[in-house]
């Protein structure tokens, strides 16, 4: 068998765009109840006094981040309304239980989806694959970890992240699983979805820096430990929901 480098395989790609959109936090009881956990865990973060307690603290923060963000109507509009124009989309999360609130949204909306995370059973994986690749359903979802296999997802010329992460070469792995030989799409974009929120921005800040969009890199991005992730967003944190300035993030009215 012949492999070929990635390096040789990229002039024959289509060229990738990176579009950063901010969303706005949906107007409801449970999108507060969860932002208001968020700034109840970054407390107790900054309130402990070993790595384990504050590390734990701080994935619960950014765990329920990632709920609150899929409650957020732009970005399962964003998602359904290329799956009416008949344009496929792979849509990449952190959290099982993001996954899971996109999937009922998606589905609710009238979207064929398929999952794969690390709890789907391997012949189950190889269905949404094949029926991914076959045209029966419009949506890709999956977690970000589970995004290393090899199989890939060039029916797609767009992958959304709802999630962000502080490793650039988790998103980048994901994302390539449809910038493979076979996109024949002009171009290939790849959406990051963040919130007005020191935890987003400080991932944020570490993905375009990854990208070369921000000079000045006094580390490596792809070298960023949790340690370092926490204190940066402990420095940005500002109080109840509230992005590093302390002005309120924009909230959606309902309609």
């Amino acid at each position: 068998m012949i492999r070929r480098k990635k390096s040789d395989v990229l002039p024959e790609l289509p060229p990738q765009v990176h579009e950063w959109r901010q969303l706005a936090w949906a107007d409801n009881d449970e999108t507060r109840r969860l932002l208001d956990a968020v700034d109840n865990d970054l407390g107790q973060c900054a309130a402990a006094t070993d790595d384990v307690t504050r590390g734990g603290a701080f994935m619960r923060a950014v765990h329920h981040l990632g709920q609150a963000k899929a409650l957020a109507p732009s970005l399962c509009e964003h998602v359904v309304a290329r799956a009416r124009a008949g344009r496929p989309t792979l849509v990449f999360a952190k959290h099982l239980s993001v996954v899971k609130s996109l999937r009922e949204q998606f589905a609710a909306a009238g979207v064929r989806v398929v999952v794969v995370t690390g709890k789907v059973p391997a012949k189950e994986r190889g269905q949404a694959y094949e029926d991914f690749h076959a045209g029966r359903a419009e949506v890709f979802l999956g977690t970000i970890d589970a995004a290393g296999e090899s199989e890939s997802l060039t029916a797609a010329d767009e992958v959304v992240f709802a999630e962000l992460h502080w490793v650039p070469a988790a998103l980048e792995q994901a994302a390539g699983r449809g910038h493979r030989l076979g996109q024949r799409s002009k171009t290939y974009s790849i959406v990051y979805y963040h919130a007005a929120h020191p935890i987003d921005e400080v991932m944020m800040n570490t993905i375009r820096r990854k990208l070369g969009y921000i000079g000045d890199v006094l580390t490596d991005p792809e070298a960023i430990s949790l340690r370092d992730l926490i204190t940066m967003v402990l420095r940005r944190h500002g109080g109840p929901h509230s992005p590093s300035n302390g002005a309120p993030s924009p909230v959606r009215p309902l309609t």
